[in-house]
């Protein structure tokens, strides 16, 4: 009887080691979650993230993406993002092969080739235009799985503050308009490479700024220019 006993533990005492190294090699070829922190260096609309600000994700295999334009979203604007969607998620590879996260803000489903598509003729919205890009975080791997991104802004922003003086009522400045001439007001960013705003070669426009009720405060976002020249 002791024979038989030793033999049956020591079968049942292989048998979980076996388990075991199968659940760990198991375990070891699944693919990790990557998880997505941003900070925030500078933005036209606001000092900080707001709740639901939603940003567009690239990870990159060198020049290949292995996901491309995924919807992220900081559900309480504390800089922590999220899916927006289960089949948003970015999965990192189990063998531990490394991906560089590319970013920008705000998301539109029009990047999903990573170019982003800029429009500043229209200022009612300026979150809508506040075009930010993160630098590309490299090295991220299923053992290393957070992208640590530093957003920065990518366009031009102009803001003016008004009072009244001489020959200048409230009043006046309450039935205010301001405009700025001149402006390229469409082109292109390389959203996954941190690339620079290249404008439409197009007609020059006028822009009407975002001006508060008051006529106290004007605001727009405008693409870059070398010069000012013929700007009124």
């Amino acid at each position: 009887m002791a024979l038989v006993l030793t033999a049956l533990i020591t079968t049942e005492l292989f048998s979980s080691c076996s388990n075991k190294d199968e659940e760990q090699s198991t375990d070891s070829q699944q693919p990790v979650e990557l998880i997505v922190t941003a900070g925030i260096s500078t933005r036209a609309a606001d000092a900080a993230w707001a709740s639901g600000d939603k940003i567009g994700v690239f990870s990159m295999d060198g020049a290949t993406a292995s996901y491309s334009n995924m919807s992220y979203v900081t559900a309480s604007g504390d800089g922590n993002f999220k899916p927006s969607s289960e089949d948003q998620t970015i999965m990192l590879p189990y063998d531990s092969s490394s991906r560089t996260i590319a970013a920008y803000y705000p998301f539109t489903a029009a990047a999903a080739s990573g170019t982003y598509p800029i429009d500043v003729s229209n200022q009612s919205s300026q979150e809508a235009i506040d075009l930010l890009v993160a630098k590309p975080v490299s090295g991220i791997t299923k053992l290393s799985p957070v992208a640590a991104l530093e957003f920065h802004h990518k366009l031009v922003k102009i803001a003016l503050t008004m009072s009244p003086g001489e020959g200048i009522t409230s009043a006046q400045l309450a039935s205010m308009t301001v405009t700025i001439s001149n402006q390229l007001t469409t082109g292109t960013c390389d959203v996954v490479n941190n690339g620079n705003v290249n404008a439409s070669a197009a007609s020059a426009s006028t822009v009407t700024l975002l001006t508060t009720n008051n006529g106290t405060t004007s605001e727009a976002i405008l693409l870059p220019a070398a010069s000012t020249a013929g700007m009124t």
